[in-house]
Order: C-alpha cells, then structure tokens, then sequence
C-alpha cells in the first residue's frame, strides 16, 4: 500500500507514524511538480512504485481524485462515505464503489 498526497511529505510521514499504519511508500504531489488531479501527479507515482497503471487502485472519496488517476491509467476505487453519487464530468464511472474502507476490504479478499 502507498500513499500519493497532495501534502508535503514530512506531514503524510507524521500522519502515517501517528497511525500506525504498515505502508510499502508515501508520495507526495510536490515531487512531482504537479498537483492532484494533473495525471503528471499519478504517473510520477506509477514511476515511483515501478508498477504500470493497470497494477494499481487508486482509492478516493472525490471524482476529481478518481478522474485524475484513470487519465494515468490506473483502475479507480470510489470510497462513498457519505451516500453521494459518484458524478463525472465525462460520464465516467468508478470501477469499484464502496461505503467505506471495511467494504473494500471486503471486495478485496
């Protein structure tokens, strides 16, 4: 699992320590030079993990996060917490939707 953040890296480090949580690489937008949603951003991070976009979910709660990592080429996971639809500009959906995180870990395993 990584993490691609629009944040600098010293606070996704602090965040990911105060969590706990086990983690393969956190990357931040600011290495890349671009910002979420660019798909500058989310290549940078295929480059980083040395993975290809189609070896990749890309989990958000916003569309514009989804639309951003499927221009790069990676699947896209739609975490809807808050019972909204998933709206697109292009008309594009999520190829995963879920309620939250248990339930993709459930689809998951």
């Amino acid at each position: 699992m990584a993490v691609l953040s629009n944040g600098d890296l010293e606070s996704i480090d602090r965040t990911i320590n105060a969590l706990n949580v086990p983690l393969y690489q956190a990357i931040s937008s600011e290495q890349a030079g671009y910002y979420k949603p660019h798909a500058g951003v989310y290549r940078h991070a295929l480059e980083e993990l040395g993975l290809s976009g189609g070896q990749v979910l890309h989990v958000a709660a916003h569309s514009w996060d989804i639309r951003g990592a499927r221009a790069a080429g990676m699947l896209g996971a739609y975490i809807n917490r808050y019972e909204i639809p998933y709206v697109d500009a292009d008309g594009s959906q999520a190829d995963l939707e879920v309620s939250g995180l248990v339930g993709l870990s459930d689809r998951l395993t």
